[in-house]
């Protein structure tokens, strides 16, 4: 997908219009591109960057939102609530929604069929399961979720790897995936029971920027990071920061805020 406006007012870019030096996001000027980073392309440029940078993660953004598009219209053709197609179609959608973090919606969705999938295919169905999944992977896709949220997906992913065991085995893909699923909501839930632990009551930074660090998972993910791993790589930052927790409790609650307040970014988080 070739990007041919700017990202911050949309008018057209010249060939050799100035970019981002990480993500590539390109702008008609440094003005807009210094206004972008100010109002929030801070925030999404590591993001955009593991996404292959501007033009692939644009591409694939629109690829997924025209995917969501296309289900939602199969669902609304297929020949009833009941039908298999039409569980299928809503079982994929709930994933797309997910993926473009439309969590709200995705758990609506799944409030409306997961009744309608239990009654038709039976509660050890493995698109009953990949529903409940999916319902639990909304939760920890959901920078708003709660400690009690991350609890509520943490039990259902639980459940729901004990019956594909039982029902499937260990080494079928669909447990393997419900299994995967599970290992990443105990790390959000244990790395958000940690910094709960370590600053009572609700985060709350007062700088306004630091804004989205109040949130369970960007916190996580601020931790994670200040480690320098993969918000994916999450467990073995809980590990590492419950043991600094309890051989050091000042060195862990200034590492904590040295995350949460940006100090010890790399380079690329600095102003372009």
């Amino acid at each position: 997908m070739i990007l041919t406006t700017c990202a911050a007012c949309a008018a057209p870019l010249a060939h050799d219009a100035p970019r981002c030096v990480r993500c590539h996001t390109r702008y008609c000027n440094k003005t807009c591109q210094h206004d972008h980073w100010r109002r929030g392309h801070k925030q999404m440029c590591k993001k955009i960057h593991r996404g292959g940078n501007a033009e692939q993660y644009h591409a694939d953004k629109k690829y997924k939102e025209a995917v969501a598009v296309a289900v939602e219209a199969c669902a609304d053709d297929t020949n009833g609530e009941e039908d298999f197609s039409t569980l299928r179609a809503a079982i994929n959608y709930m994933g797309s929604l997910i993926q473009l973090q439309r969590s709200e919606e995705a758990k609506a969705l799944y409030r409306k069929t997961l009744p309608v999938a239990r009654r038709v295919l039976g509660e050890s169905h493995e698109m009953t399961l990949g529903m409940r999944t999916n319902y639990a992977m909304a939760f920890c896709a959901d920078p708003a979720a709660t400690l009690d949220d991350l609890r509520e997906a943490l039990t259902i992913l639980e459940e729901t790897a004990r019956t594909a065991r039982r029902v499937f085995g260990g080494a079928h893909p669909s447990t393997r995936n419900i299994e995967g699923g599970l290992r990443q909501a105990r790390a959000r839930f244990a790395l958000r029971e940690l910094l709960g632990q370590a600053v009572p009551g609700e985060l709350a930074p007062p700088e306004p920027q630091l804004a989205a660090a109040a949130t369970p998972f960007a916190a996580a993910s601020a931790i994670a990071g200040h480690l320098g791993m993969d918000p994916q790589e999450a467990n073995a930052a809980i590990e590492e920061l419950s043991e600094l927790k309890a051989r050091d409790p000042e060195a862990f609650a200034e590492l904590m805020q040295a995350a949460l307040s940006g100090e010890g970014a790399d380079a690329g988080d600095q102003d372009p």
